[in-house]
């Protein structure tokens, strides 16, 4: 945060996409917060919010960064929610919050404006690219038609099972309940089989419940090949690849996407890889990746890989999103004077709608 650098009084902060000074008011915004959280009473709208963080952080189905997730539930709440009894306890304010949020939602397909209430210029939703916005709106869909089935359970094991859906299996780790979790591991282990040439529906029961479901055996996939060279006796212990997306390999506007995060199958990604998840790959070393398909689609068009290539620019490798399926990249290093592999990462799972 600067302050005063061309008037007093005046904050700014740097937006490193543009590498420029921009209008920031926290004050003016930290107020409205405080407003909404007036309006809805019993400190529901930060409870709310809390919980709806906790969702995305935990079960990492959607991206939204906090300050626009946070605009987003904020504008929910209005005036005439003051002591209107919306939000008399934290389960009935997450319902009512999230069945607004869903509404307002449903009636945006394409991605609309979210401006920051005391900065007219600031539009929060360009943190978003089209497909992170259609796949929260998608989310934030089903999680409301968890939470209403939720609300509705009649026993008390029935309500932990169905909250445990939405909140994930740490939720009431203490109840005996049905876990609805272990049951679509079962169920996503008879969708697959060992040729890889699953389902296209384990896509959908990935996108609900998260890559956990994935049976240990799925990146035991015949057709990945093993790496041909020799392991080190001593290796990098934190090997951890990223991605980002873009709509053209040239494009200057890349958005960070999570592992198991689902994606269209349009546009691509970039993958790169760190050491300790900060550290550049060694300049004596050299990266190589695996690019490993799945899913009927990849195969009936013979893009069943699972071979080496390497990075396209420095240590990053571009691919484009293309056939529905849950597929994986890996990083390889090597180092270069003996051959010898000194580090790997794990599975990044990219899912293709």
């Amino acid at each position: 945060m600067v302050s005063g650098r061309i008037y007093q009084g005046e904050l700014e902060v740097c937006d490193k996409r543009t590498n420029a000074f921009v209008p920031s008011s926290p004050v003016e915004y930290t107020a409205w917060l405080r407003e909404k959280n007036g309006y809805s009473g019993n400190n529901s709208f930060r409870k709310a919010t809390r919980l709806i963080k906790y969702i995305r952080d935990i079960k990492k189905r959607f991206s939204c960064q906090s300050v626009l997730l946070t605009t987003l539930i904020a504008n929910r709440i209005n005036w005439w929610d003051k002591d209107a009894g919306n939000f008399p306890d934290t389960p009935t304010a997450l319902q009512t919050i999230m069945v607004r949020l869903d509404d307002w939602l449903q009636s945006h397909e394409t991605k609309p404006i979210v401006l920051n209430p005391h900065l007219a210029s600031e539009d929060f939703a360009n943190l978003w690219n089209d497909t992170q916005y259609a796949n929260f709106r998608n989310f934030i869909h089903k999680y409301r038609g968890w939470i209403d089935d939720a609300m509705l359970a009649e026993t008390r094991a029935d309500s932990v099972a169905k909250w445990r859906k939405v909140f994930g299996d740490e939720f009431a780790p203490g109840e005996v309940a049905v876990k609805s979790e272990a049951r679509a591991v079962e169920l996503a282990t008879s969708l697959m089989s060992h040729t890889a040439d699953h389902a296209s529906n384990l896509v959908a029961m990935v996108m609900d419940y998260g890559i956990t479901v994935l049976p240990r055996w799925f990146h035991d996939i015949p057709h990945k090949q093993a790496p041909p060279w020799p392991t080190a006796g001593h290796c990098y212990q934190s090997v951890v690849v990223s991605a980002k997306y873009s709509r053209r390999r040239s494009g200057a506007r890349e958005v960070t996407i999570r592992d198991g995060e689902a994606v269209s199958s349009n546009g691509g990604l970039w993958f790169d890889v760190k050491i300790e998840g900060f550290r550049d790959v060694p300049t004596d070393c050299f990266v190589r990746w695996r690019i490993t398909n799945t899913g009927t689609v990849a195969l009936i068009n013979n893009a069943g890989r699972g071979a080496f290539y390497s990075p396209s620019s420095g240590v990053r490798r571009w691919e484009d999103l293309q056939y529905k399926g849950v597929h994986f990249a890996e990083a390889f290093i090597i180092r270069a004077h003996d051959n010898v592999m000194v580090g790997f990462s794990k599975p990044f799972h990219v899912v293709i709608e």
